[in-house]
């Protein structure tokens, strides 16, 4: 089992799913922050935590975009840059899945 324990994000877990994963990426990014030579991967992380923190924002009342025009910033860095990710695919794709949610809830 990884980390993320396989974790499904739903529209009813998703303030759950954002919590976990970011103290997955908080807790990378220390760990990452004390190796010099890990700068692609707290790279990586620092947007993934950017983008839960967004939408961790938005979802306790903060301005909310209508479902279709929701951000999906990690998911476009993905596609960007996936040749040169550095971060845990479990973590990288358990963000992205809870920006595929989140995009599609009301």
């Amino acid at each position: 089992m990884t980390r993320t324990g396989e974790f499904k994000v739903t529209r009813d877990n998703l303030r759950e799913a954002v919590d976990l994963a970011l103290e997955l990426s908080k807790a990378d990014l220390e760990r990452a922050r004390q190796a010099p030579a890990e700068f692609a991967l707290g790279r990586d992380l620092e947007l993934g935590i950017r983008a839960l923190e967004l939408i961790r924002s938005e979802m306790q009342g903060g301005a909310q975009r209508p479902p279709g025009q929701r951000s999906r910033m990690f998911t476009r860095y993905v596609v960007d840059e996936e040749e040169r990710m550095a971060m845990d695919k479990d973590l990288q794709e358990l963000i992205m899945r809870i920006e595929d949610v989140y995009s599609r809830t009301s």
